[in-house]
C-alpha cells in the first residue's frame, strides 16, 4: 500500500486536539446540512429518479427506464423501498441524512489523512453541497468509496467481503462509480503485473476480480443503449464530431477540480469560464456546437498545469498515479 493512501503514521486521529476537532466538525456538519436539506425543493433530476423508483413494476420495464436514463438500479431501488415504506419526501430525504452523516462519520473518524484536509474536503462544495442536499445517486457513490478506503488503509489485512461489498455498492450506483471501483481493483493488482507469474497467486484477489467482473458485465448489460447508434455513429459526419468532442473529457476533469460556479442565480452544471468565454471572446458566436467546442479545447489547455502539478505531487508514487 502506498503511504500516499495510508499515510503510515499510526492511529487515524493522532492526538485528543485532533479528536475534538473531528467531533466539532462532525456536528456542524450534521446540524448545517440538515438545515440545508430540510429547504432543499426538489429538482428535476431528483424528481425523475424518485418517478422511475415509485413506477417500477416489472424488471423489464425496469432495465428500459435504466438504459434510457443512463445510472445503474440502486439509487432508484432504494428510492422504490422509501416509498413502499412511507409515500412521502421526508423517508426519502431521512435516508439520504442518514447516508451523509455517515460518510462524514467514517471520512473524519475511519480516514487516515490529516485532520485538517478531512474538514476542508468535507465542508468543500461537493461534500458540503452537491452531495448533501441535492438528494441523489452521488452520496451513495461516496459512502461506498468510503468504505473502500477504510479496507484499503488496511493493507494486506483488508476484509475481502468489505471491500466487495463496497466496491459492488460503487458499480451499482453511478456509472463513475464503477469506473473508480475499476481504479481500486488495478491498484490492488499493480504490484502484480510487475510479475505475472504471480498475477493470479492470491485467492483473497481472485475472488474480488472474478466478482468485481461479473458485477461489471450486470451493470453495463443494465445500462446498453437500446439503439446502436448511440455507441455506433453510422454516418462518418457523426464520427467527426465524436472526435470533435474529445477534449469534452478533459474539460469534465477541469470542471470538477475547478469547481467554480459563475457568479449567476440561475446557473446550471456551468464553470466560470464557461460564463467569461460566452460573455466576453465568444459573445458574437451563433453556432453552439462550435461554441462548446472551444470552451471544451480552452479548458483541457487550462487544465494541463495542474495536470503536471498532480504528475509532480505524485511521480514517486506509480501505483497511485496511474491508478
Amino acid at each position: 500500500m502506498s503511504a500516499s493512501i495510508s499515510e503510515k503514521q499510526g492511529a487515524v486521529l493522532k492526538t485528543k486536539t485532533d479528536v475534538i476537532l473531528a467531533v466539532v466538525a462532525l456536528f456542524f456538519y450534521i446540524m448545517l446540512t440538515s438545515v440545508l436539506l430540510h429547504f432543499h425543493e426538489f429538482g428535476r433530476d431528483e424528481w425523475q429518479a424518485i418517478q422511475i423508483g415509485n413506477d417500477i413494476h416489472n424488471f423489464p420495464d425496469f432495465i428500459h427506464r435504466l438504459r434510457a436514463e443512463g445510472h445503474p438500479f440502486l439509487w432508484f431501488a432504494i428510492c422504490k423501498l422509501a416509498y413502499t415504506i412511507d409515500s412521502s419526501l421526508s423517508t426519502i430525504k431521512l435516508i439520504h441524512f442518514f447516508i451523509t452523516w455517515a460518510i462524514a462519520f467514517i471520512l473524519l473518524l475511519k480516514i487516515n489523512v490529516r485532520i485538517a484536509y478531512k474538514i476542508l474536503f468535507l465542508f468543500g462544495y461537493f461534500m458540503f453541497y452537491e452531495y448533501a442536499a441535492i438528494v441523489r445517486n452521488y452520496s451513495l457513490v461516496v459512502l461506498f468509496a468510503m468504505l473502500a478506503l477504510v479496507e484499503l488503509q488496511k493493507e494486506k489485512k483488508y476484509n475481502i467481503y468489505i471491500l466487495v461489498f463496497a466496491l459492488a455498492g460503487m458499480a451499482f450506483t453511478h456509472i463513475y462509480g464503477l469506473m473508480m471501483a475499476a481504479g481500486i481493483v488495478f491498484y490492488l493488482f499493480y504490484d502484480k503485473l510487475q510479475s505475472p507469474k504471480k498475477l493470479f497467486s492470491d485467492k483473497k484477489l481472485n475472488i474480488l476480480l472474478v466478482i468485481f467482473t461479473l458485477v461489471s458485465i450486470f451493470t453495463a448489460w443494465c445500462l446498453w443503449p437500446e439503439k446502436r447508434a448511440y455507441l455506433y455513429p453510422a454516418e462518418h459526419s457523426k464520427i467527426i464530431n465524436l472526435i470533435l468532442q474529445a477534449p469534452k473529457a478533459l474539460a469534465s476533469i477541469w470542471n470538477a477540480l475547478i469547481n467554480i460556479p459563475p457568479f449567476i442565480v440561475n446557473f446550471h452544471n456551468e464553470n466560470i469560464v464557461d460564463f467569461i468565454l460566452q460573455k466576453t471572446v465568444l459573445s458574437s458566436m451563433n453556432d453552439e456546437k462550435k461554441l462548446h467546442i472551444i470552451i471544451y479545447v480552452v479548458k483541457s489547455i487550462l487544465l494541463l498545469p495542474i495536470l503536471f502539478g498532480i504528475y509532480r505531487i505524485f511521480r514517486k508514487e506509480k501505483k497511485l498515479l496511474f491508478t
